[in-house]
């Protein structure tokens, strides 16, 4: 008897390993291949700015260096559009969105065909910040193609969803969209913090708190990753997608820009 309950046991433990996790669970009965993706980014700045007086990392007449309630140097801000904003590509599949801005003016004083000669920087520069990156959306359109299974979509053919740091599915209000069929995917910049776990451009960058540099001085680099699938239902013509940020701990990011006024 006691042999016929472990014949019965095991037998019930195979089926439910082939049937529940092999090919239920795990699928292994598809053809699996790593989809190619494509991406377009393009910035658009808000419709309306906030009065200046509310930004707290703004120099105006109600913050001042001396009672500022952040911890470091409060800087003059500047409203510019998104095309000014959004500095030339700097690298492959990624974007450069301005929080901080320097201008130095060089001059030439000798000739290149002195060996010893250098620009020499100006005085009178300027440093200041974007006021209210955050508020700066973000489209991303998107597309994956599996060339071997002959599966391609765009972002706006299928659904999807905005996934936070700690796993779970963002809620989103207007202007965000990710993930609603016919239509592209749209997000404020800080909907894509606050994804990635940043609550804030005036925190410290880096850890332990140096006290000198928020984010929005030394600027940060962020991820975000896009992930394909078909097999979250039975019927493999159902492609779905999430989309998560990611923050990258004491990493900072600048690009520097030439512009040649006078030759």
């Amino acid at each position: 008897k006691r042999l016929g309950i472990l014949h019965y046991f095991f037998m019930t433990c195979i089926i439910l390993y082939i049937f529940g996790y092999t090919i239920i669970w795990s699928k292994t009965y598809l053809a699996l291949e790593t989809p190619l993706g494509s991406l377009r980014l393009s910035l658009e700045k808000p419709p309306k700015y906030p009065d200046l007086q509310d930004l707290s990392y703004c120099l105006s007449s109600n913050h001042t260096t001396s009672n500022s309630s952040l911890p470091y140097t409060i800087l003059p801000c500047m409203f510019w559009d998104a095309n000014l904003v959004v500095f030339p590509p700097c690298e492959q599949t990624a974007m450069l969105i301005a929080t901080r801005i320097t201008e130095q003016p060089l001059t030439l004083p000798c000739n290149w065909t002195d060996a010893d000669c250098n620009f020499v920087p100006d005085a009178h520069n300027q440093t200041f910040y974007i006021g209210n990156i955050e508020l700066y959306t973000l489209m991303i359109d998107h597309a994956m193609i599996a060339v071997d299974l002959n599966i391609q979509r765009n972002g706006q053919e299928m659904a999807g969803s905005l996934i936070s740091v700690n796993g779970s599915k963002m809620q989103l209000q207007p202007p965000d969209v990710v993930g609603e069929v016919g239509a592209l995917d749209i997000l404020q910049i800080e909907t894509l913090l606050d994804a990635a776990g940043v609550k804030s451009l005036d925190s410290p960058l880096y850890q332990p708190d140096d006290g000198l540099e928020p984010m929005r001085y030394s600027g940060i680099v962020m991820m975000v990753v896009l992930t394909y699938s078909n097999t979250n239902t039975f019927s493999t013509n159902d492609v779905t997608y999430i989309m998560e940020t990611h923050f990258l701990n004491n990493t900072e990011f600048k690009s520097t820009e030439t512009i040649y006024r006078d030759f």
